[in-house]
């Protein structure tokens, strides 16, 4: 699975935050296929103590990776056992991921919100208080089945360069994981 490290793309100091919606509805396959994503655009990034730190907010799971050694020999975190999608719970935890001492100080925060369903709690709140903290954020709508409205609320402006719609999780892999590490990218680091 995590064969795919070549030359970064990208070296910069940033705390790069993977966040995926905690509910088994978006199925076991897809899950798996949104985790392969999410080491394949980590790939692209100097993923080193004073570089780019990988965080990954995976159901209730989460997990930080200051070095490629690390996310190298990750492992595929369990399948969520969740039927409720909440992604204002989701970016909660991002927050407090990003205030915690295993974050780098004086690093751009970016988030990347995955979800393949609609949100049933209220996002505005997190939404809200990540954007005001300086925290740049994606979006990556999956399917047919999220809320287009709440995943462009979340998603930072302008909506064309920061929300993304994939067909499905074998489309996202295959479309989105060197574009999106571009995006995450640019202003950030001469590319």
């Amino acid at each position: 699975r995590l064969s795919f490290f070549l030359i970064p793309v990208c070296s910069t100091k940033m705390n790069v935050v993977f966040a995926v919606d905690g509910s088994y509805k978006m199925g076991e396959m897809n899950y798996g296929f949104i985790v392969n994503f999410v080491f394949n655009v980590s790939g692209n990034f100097d993923v080193s103590n004073n570089k780019t730190w990988i965080i990954t907010v995976l159901g209730n799971e989460t997990a930080v990776y200051k070095t490629k050694d690390e996310l190298e020999t990750s492992m595929i975190t369990s399948f969520p056992n969740s039927s409720h999608v909440f992604l204002g719970q989701t970016l909660e935890l991002v927050m407090q991921r990003l205030s915690e001492s295993d974050t780098q100080r004086n690093a751009s925060n970016v988030v990347v919100l995955i979800a393949t369903h609609k949100s049933e709690d209220d996002i505005a709140i997190p939404t809200v208080h990540l954007k005001t903290s300086n925290t740049t954020i994606f979006v990556v709508g999956i399917g047919d089945q999220f809320s287009f409205g709440q995943l462009k609320e979340i998603a930072s402006n302008p909506d064309e360069q920061h929300f993304m719609e994939a067909n499905d999780a074998i489309d996202l892999r295959e479309r989105f994981s060197t574009p999106l590490a571009n995006k995450i990218c640019q202003g950030k680091c001469t590319i």
